[in-house]
């Protein structure tokens, strides 16, 4: 049954929630996708429930019934009625709930100020010939919604407060020496939790989620002074140099070798001469 909401509020960092980024870590962006794409048929459901038929709805987003069940249950992303045969998303519901909330009390402000308007319409044509007013009901609860929409913003924008970052538990403490690192090198801070958070995903990127392997680019930059971070080089290219460096060694110690024996040979020929002093 489709509803009538046709918009709902959508964070701008959505995906750096956390439960997000595990999706995005095994699904990529794909993952991202399918989540709210089940969020949207949620919104189209009766009370905003779905009946937990993975294939129906992996039918519908034309995705494998697998992740979209994974997707349901794995991540903390979605609950369960008692029966066990509906889904759900409570944050999706709060919401909604807010919107209807807003939408009703909307509705009796335009009931209101629709009698009012007739009454000031028949005085009016008593008086002169009747105006034409283009702008519709939609119309005026679209200014209404805006206008709200704007005092909600510039009041969010004063009360701002810092956002947090989102960073796996096992990466706390290699990302404080990181910073601890920077601080004490003078390197100019992150420009907000923004940027900080974009140089968190591109640790997290580089090291394919590996802890150990995370200690190591930062290890690496810090040891090398460097103010970003970057990519391991490969170990293979370290033995190819040492074993070039080895092969010329060896090289030399032939020619040498080679070069003594043909001194002795030259001594002895002189010696059978007579030509040695």
């Amino acid at each position: 049954m489709l509803k009538e909401t046709c918009y709902f509020s959508h964070d701008c960092n959505a995906r750096n929630d956390e439960k997000i980024i595990a999706v995005r870590m095994r699904y990529g962006a794909e993952g991202y996708g399918i989540y709210f794409m089940i969020i949207e048929r949620l919104l189209e459901s009766a009370n905003y429930m779905s009946v937990k038929d993975y294939n129906v709805v992996a039918f519908d987003l034309r995705v494998d019934a697998k992740k979209v069940k994974e997707i349901v249950e794995d991540f903390g992303l979605f609950e369960f009625s008692e029966d066990k045969k509906h889904f759900f998303s409570s944050s999706l519901n709060n919401r909604v709930y807010q919107l209807d909330e807003m939408r009703k009390k909307l509705s009796k402000s335009g009931k209101r100020e629709a009698k009012t308007k007739q009454g000031i319409s028949d005085i009016e044509a008593t008086l002169k010939p009747p105006l034409s007013l283009p702008q519709t009901l939609n119309e005026s609860k679209e200014k209404e919604i805006k206008v709200n929409e704007n005092k909600d913003y510039h009041t969010n924008k004063k009360e701002k407060i810092p956002e947090q970052i989102v960073i796996p538990k096992a990466f706390e403490p290699i990302w404080e020496e990181w910073k601890a690192y920077r601080k004490a090198a003078r390197i100019k801070s992150y420009a907000g939790s923004k940027w900080e958070q974009i140089a968190v995903n591109r640790l997290i990127e580089l090291s394919k989620g590996d802890e150990e392997q995370a200690r190591k680019i930062v290890n690496n930059s810090i040891s090398n002074g460097w103010t970003g971070l970057f990519k391991l080089k490969s170990e293979n290219n370290d033995e190819k140099r040492y074993s070039e460096a080895g092969n010329y060694e060896n090289k030399v110690k032939r020619i040498a070798k080679a070069d003594t024996a043909k001194i002795i040979r030259e001594l002895a020929r002189n010696a059978e001469m007579g030509n040695l002093l």
